[in-house]
């Protein structure tokens, strides 16, 4: 009977609400008295009683504490399940539930039909006292428990009738946006102050039976971010693998398990939206792709989530370039990243910049002719390459050149570079990077030398039959990145995206938000702007010719 019950029961809302709606304005402490929450400093605990109201109305104490910190609302999991009509399960000390994903009609939500199958995601809790609890302050009551303030304290029940969806949160533009694959620590403070800032950590593989779930998520983490108004995004791949990718892409009974995984989940932990990073996907399956993409958003939308998709810029490469419908997708989503890194991607042959501007600029108005740059943000790297090629002399002092190879080079390594090499960095003004080359013997130095004069090298007889290493950097920093911003403001953008999190330095990070909040970007001089005038000019003129480099992520 109680099953029966279960399957007719709608859901409510009362103060608590869905993820996105905000916290109650009064705290209740431990002795029942009310405090304005204006009042109260994001630090303050307390310590309210719980009561539990059952189906009937009936109600009573249960002598538990819930934790007040600041605006979030923690119930002790144990009580939780208690009042929770859905199972409940724990397995190597991670709480599951097991539940129909809810539905939209009109701007209600109500409970799934369980006749359409159960998800069993992963329960979001945090620990406090030693104990796990649920944060009741971005738990949605979809759920199974709503969570109320009285006088005498919190109290608990399994919600009837059904919840008003809330509105999304407003975007503020242009966005501030840091990729975080491997969940570094936390900022503290926003990566920009005058606009949104979004940060998405991977999170998230689709997968036939729905999403594969990585291990470091966190509801600490999304909270510390949203504590400091930041709107989290989890990062969703494919894996990057097409055969893969192309089984669920052609297994359209496996969308809507994906879709039901990733509403339950924002509602479980409080995402305001999701990114889409889908590469290395056949070509053959574009249409399919562009379909997967429509019905993820007709249904991320009816839970009002954000929906955004990273694409690279244009190649003659199948899968990484040609699959993307990308017209069609900027009418569908909310945001398309453009991916404006790797233009010497990892694997090339001849080193060279991961993002010069020339090429920045290029791909960004080639893509603009099929998103509306309102909806476009501009993907900036937050590393370089550090390229070396092997050179060696045989016995007749003919050279040989190796191919290059490279590794990637976060910023503070860079700088140390810089450091020990500072007259030897040079300003390339054509791709507005600073530039380094140096040889790690008298060998390297001699055929470098030789370079720059343009004359074929004479090795002495005592460099034969050695081998050498040279190594070159296009640099990264904070001279390279305003000419890049600056195409933000120039181009009407809707911001940028930055790859990634980890690899930035503590200093370079602080002239992001200086840099984007003060002006959004450095203003070039007068003669600077007017070659770019005339570029843009010249550009237009002619038949943009697709770039033969693919974009990206480097991992």
């Amino acid at each position: 009977m109680k099953h029966r019950m279960l399957g007719a029961l709608v859901l409510a809302s009362l103060t608590l609400g869905l993820a996105n709606v905000e916290a109650a304005e009064i705290l209740v402490t431990k002795d029942a008295t009310t405090i304005n929450t204006n009042e109260v400093s994001k630090n303050t605990v307390n310590e309210p009683t719980i009561f539990l109201r059952t189906l009937y109305g009936q109600i009573s104490s249960t002598d538990e504490l819930a934790i007040t910190e600041g605006e979030h609302l923690y119930i002790p999991l144990a009580i939780y399940k208690q009042v929770n009509l859905n199972p409940i399960t724990s397995e190597k000390g991670q709480s599951y539930i097991q539940l129909p994903a809810p539905r939209r009609a009109g701007d209600m939500l109500y409970t799934g039909d369980t006749r359409q199958g159960q998800r069993k995601i992963q329960l979001a809790t945090t620990v406090r006292n030693g104990q796990q609890y649920v944060d009741m302050s971005s738990i949605s009551p979809a759920l199974g428990v709503t969570a109320t303030k009285t006088k005498q304290g919190i109290e608990l029940y399994a919600p009837l009738g059904a919840i008003k969806l809330a509105d999304r949160k407003e975007i503020q533009e242009p966005i501030a946006w840091v990729f975080d694959p491997f969940v570094t620590k936390t900022y503290e403070g926003p990566i920009a102050k005058k606009s949104t800032s979004i940060v998405s950590p991977t999170w998230f593989d689709i997968s036939e039976q729905g999403l594969t779930v990585k291990p470091n998520v966190r509801l600490d983490y999304v909270n510390t971010y949203k504590d400091q108004d930041y709107r989290v995004w989890p990062l969703v791949t494919n894996t990057f693998e097409p055969d893969f990718t192309s089984k669920i892409l052609n297994n359209e009974k496996s969308w809507p398990l994906i879709g039901d995984d990733l509403v339950l989940y924002a509602l479980t932990y409080g995402y305001d939206g999701y990114n889409l990073d889908f590469e290395n996907i056949y070509y053959k399956d574009k249409a399919k792709l562009t379909s997967f993409v429509a019905y993820l958003m007709k249904r991320l939308h009816e839970a009002n989530l954000f929906v955004s998709m990273d694409v690279t810029g244009y190649s003659d490469s199948e899968n990484w370039s040609k699959v993307y419908d990308r017209k069609h997708l900027g009418e569908l989503l909310d945001y398309v990243v453009l991916m404006a890194y790797d233009e010497t991607p990892a694997g090339s042959k001849t080193a060279g910049p991961v993002a010069s501007y020339p090429w920045v600029k290029e791909n960004s108005m080639a893509i603009m002719r099929e998103i509306s740059p309102e909806k476009l943000v501009l993907g900036i790297p937050y590393y370089m390459r550090i390229w070396e090629k092997t050179i060696s002399v045989d016995d007749k002092g003919t050279v040989h050149y190796g191919p290059a190879k490279a590794r990637t080079l976060p910023m503070a390594e860079a700088d140390e570079l810089k450091a020990k090499y500072g007259e030897r960095v040079s300003w390339n003004e054509e791709l507005k990077v600073n530039y380094l080359r140096f040889g790690n013997t008298d060998l390297g130095e001699q055929l470098i030398a030789y370079a720059e004069t343009g004359r074929e090298p004479r090795i002495a007889g005592g460099l034969r039959n050695k081998t050498a290493t040279i190594t070159e950097v296009w640099f990264e920093d904070t001279l390279s990145m305003p000419y890049k911003l600056n195409l933000i403001p120039e181009l009407k953008l809707a911001g940028f995206a930055a790859w990634r999190k980890g690899f930035e330095t503590p200093e370079f990070r602080q002239f992001i938000i200086q840099e984007y909040d003060a002006t959004k970007v450095k203003k070039l001089d007068k003669t600077k702007q007017e070659d770019k005038t005339k570029q843009e000019d010249k550009t237009k003129q002619e038949n943009t010719k697709s770039s033969s480099v693919m974009i990206t992520k480097e991992s």
